[in-house]
């Protein structure tokens, strides 16, 4: 005989097998992906950074030479100095600019006066690296250009030169620097402190050194000092190649690091600690989210192939038989014998259906206190311990309800969502019974789970409301007012989900309802509907309070209600010892309703909560 096994230990055991294997899986791919996203970010950072810092530079060298040229033009186009132009008064304005020669050119690319001698008469179409320069005679040409290093063509020196056209005078003046200078009067001057205060990400830096590792730019602490103090080392940067990331220890820190090389004379590189550049991002949840996703849809189908092939298959087989019984047949046998609990489940109907007629006739008797037992069970998923937190000095609070007959919707909750933040909040589900008590437990732990996680209030409503919302086949919908409050400092952050308004009373004032010109709409309405979070502060001795409408909507015999005024004026005409005690103001209000509707039934729960800010 084939010996039969349950249900739950088969899907346990293919269960345990799916979620560690697809928890496996999950952590290597998301593990993997967020290193790599991590570096290609970092890469392009880096990347970005050392771009900017040349781009800064050439700007920073040309705006230098520019203003060099601007004001040399400015002097020699001068009338007196114009008409006395000599190679000693050239010499002289080289030594007050920090250059090295100044030529003035023709209109025909003739030198014909320089503060070197020998090369006046020179014709600037008689090399290439001259003749470059000839573009500024050129009708729509260029005003200012600039030259890199290079040979220059009457000796082969290496200089940098630039040219301006003359504003006054057909032709265009020059300047040069021989190449040794150039650097260390002119770059030198330029890297020097151009890094302070360049930072990559919250901690990354930008490092300048020269060809020996002498730091020329960094943070300002390793001014003065080599490269080689700051952790890295010269031999290993240098075998980089260019605008590639590699792995360095940076100030005893392991960093990404990016290294290229300025004008063959000075090295740039740039690093950011590994552990900031690895942090979380938006594109890590995303790709987390759509693994987990695929997995867990994997997983679901492979549960609903072995529940369809073990339990549904099964229980359709019963309830056939059951639909015969229902029919008033109940010669009917069930015989779905496959498994054990199937086995015991068939012979536990049958013998049901041996005492249907008296099981009926004991569940009505029992009806009454089944729905009496739930509503006590309903009750006690709420906190009724007072005062809440005796610890706790800066606030004072109570609640109660009083449910109807039926078992309703109505809750209220406080909890604290951090040290110094406590979350009150009040709701109202729509419907009454068994459907709408267990929407109402539903909705209350999602609030609570979701504002202990840290979320914003606003997003706390937004992820419940699409939670309750999917599949929300019949069309229950919960009303809440919740808030957030700082009890260190007052700040109170609330959202106001379809409920009915809350009073406010400040410590000198009155009870006035807390205007709100667009509440959200109730949770589980739309899906994505977005809410919005409101703000104010309460100050030492303000109180709140907070209510269904089962308070406003109290019937009397006459069928009058309660009201909104009728509330807020019972608030504000109670003893002033009743109104600063939230105990007391509640079971005042809850006195007054009783003695407005008198003998009417009761039609709805009555909840409501007092909070009392004392700073």
């Amino acid at each position: 005989m084939k010996k039969k096994q349950y249900i739950s230990k088969i899907v346990m055991k293919w269960l345990l097998f799916c979620v560690l294997a697809a928890f496996a899986v999950s952590s290597t791919i998301s593990y993997f992906s967020n290193t790599q996203l991590a570096k290609q970010s970092t890469k392009h950072l880096l990347t970005n950074s050392i771009e900017d810092a040349l781009d800064e530079l050439q700007e920073k060298d040309e705006k230098s030479v520019k203003n060099t040229l601007d004001n040399l033009c400015t002097i020699v186009e001068g009338k007196e100095f114009w008409g006395n132009i000599s190679p000693a008064r050239l010499n002289e304005l080289c030594g007050l600019r920090n250059i090295q020669e100044i030529h003035i050119i023709d209109s025909t690319g003739c030198v014909i006066y320089s503060s070197v001698p020998n090369i006046i008469n020179y014709d600037m179409n008689s090399s290439d690296q001259s003749k470059d320069f000839m573009v500024l005679l050129e009708e729509g040409g260029p005003q200012y250009y600039y030259q890199e290093v290079r040979q220059r063509g009457i000796d082969n020196v290496n200089f940098r030169y630039a040219g301006r056209r003359l504003a006054a005078h057909k032709g265009f003046l020059q300047i040069g620097f021989e190449e040794d200078y150039y650097y260390s009067k002119v770059v030198n001057g330029l890297l020097e402190g151009s890094t302070h205060h360049r930072r990559i990400g919250d901690s990354g830096s930008i490092y300048i050194f020269d060809m020996q590792g002498n730091i020329v730019s960094s943070p300002i602490s390793f001014m003065g000092s080599t490269i080689d103090q700051t952790g890295l080392k010269l031999s290993e940067i240098f075998a980089q190649k260019a605008l590639s990331i590699f792995t360095a220890d940076v100030k005893d820190e392991p960093s990404y690091c990016m290294y290229v090389c300025y004008k063959d004379r000075y090295n740039i590189i740039a690093t950011q600690p590994i552990k900031e550049a690895t942090l979380t991002r938006d594109t890590a949840f995303g790709i987390s989210s759509t693994i987990v996703f695929i997995i867990f849809l994997l997983l679901f189908c492979l549960i609903y192939w072995l529940m369809r092939k073990l339990v549904v298959n099964n229980i359709e087989r019963v309830n056939k038989s059951l639909s015969i019984i229902s029919d008033g047949q109940l010669e009917e046998v069930i015989d779905v014998r496959d498994s054990v609990e199937f086995d015991e489940l068939s012979t536990d109907i049958n013998m049901t259906v041996d005492k249907l007629k008296e099981f009926i006739h004991q569940a009505e008797t029992r009806l009454d206190a089944d729905l009496a037992l739930a509503k006590a069970i309903q009750m006690a998923a709420l906190p009724n311990v007072f005062p809440a937190f005796p610890d706790r000095s800066e606030f004072n609070l109570y609640a109660c309800t009083e449910p109807a007959k039926e078992v309703g919707g109505d809750f209220y909750d406080f909890y604290f969502v951090g040290e110094d933040k406590v979350a009150i909040c009040i709701a109202d589900v729509s419907g009454k019974g068994i459907p709408a008590a267990m929407f109402m437990m539903r909705g209350k732990s999602m609030l609570k789970n979701s504002a202990s996680t840290g979320l914003s209030i606003d997003e706390v409503f937004n992820r419940v409301n699409s939670n309750l919302a999917t599949n929300n086949q019949t069309s229950t919908f919960i009303t809440c007012w919740m808030a957030i409050i700082n009890i260190k400092t007052g700040e109170m952050q609330y959202v106001n989900g379809g409920h009915n308004a809350p009073l406010l009373r400040h410590s000198d004032g009155i009870y006035e309802y807390i205007e709100d010109p667009m509440p959200g709409l109730p949770l589980a309405v739309i899906e994505d509907f977005p809410y919005q979070i409101h703000t104010t502060t309460l100050m030492p001795g303000d109180t709140l309070y907070l209510y269904t409408d089962g308070v406003t909507e109290a019937e009397n015999v006459d069928k009058t209600q309660y009201g909104e005024e009728r509330l807020r004026n019972t608030l504000n005409h109670l003893p002033v010892k009743d109104i600063i005690d939230p105990t007391i103001t509640c079971k005042a209000i809850l006195k007054s309703v009783h003695d407005f509707a008198k003998d009417a039934e009761q039609s709805d729960d009555i909840t409501m909560l007092s909070f009392k800010y004392l700073g």
